[in-house]
């Protein structure tokens, strides 16, 4: 679509040259018609060749328009094919596989779960002979959702809210 649309300006440029030639001619023929020294009809046909000129100018110009048009639909259209992240952050699970039509017509679809790994929840269960040991700045290893595992820089606020599941299986 863009070589259309530099070929149609390539031509729009020719045309061009050839109004600026026709309306040359069309005044000298004006000039030697008022001595009479060219017939009515050759001044009516160096008319008729600038006002063809013109009309080849607007076509050209309606092509372009046009050409731009469909450039600019096909350019959303593959806008509308890349799917860009709301945030920063790694992908846990992928639920749409590649290649699956994904149509979002009343609602947002589920491609895929991204998550912040800078600040994260976990949620652990620890044995009460190991829950002395934990600290405040420990380093800890959390296991994989999707990916490797990962060290964390520190525990924060380790042995502070503690739940007890005493007596539940």
């Amino acid at each position: 679509m863009e070589a259309t649309l530099m070929e149609l300006r390539a031509q729009r440029q020719q045309a061009e040259a050839e109004l600026k030639l026709a309306r040359v001619t069309y005044s000298r023929q004006q000039r030697l018609a008022q001595t009479q020294a060219v017939s009515q009809q050759d001044l009516d046909n160096a008319a008729t060749e600038m006002a063809v000129k013109q009309a080849q100018i607007g076509t050209i110009d309606a092509q372009i328009k046009r050409n731009q048009a469909s450039l600019d639909t096909a350019k959303t259209n593959l806008d509308y094919t890349r799917i860009v992240a709301p945030m920063a952050g790694e992908v846990t699970q992928i639920t749409t596989l590649q290649g699956q039509t994904v149509i979002a017509a009343q609602q947002a679809p589920n491609i895929l779960t991204l998550a912040d790994m800078s600040t994260m929840l976990v949620k652990a269960q620890v044995s009460e002979a190991d829950v002395i040991h934990l600290k405040p700045g420990q380093k800890a290893w959390s296991p994989p959702a999707y990916g490797a595992w990962r060290s964390t820089d520190a525990l924060r606020g380790a042995n502070q809210g503690c739940a007890t599941d005493a007596g539940k299986d």
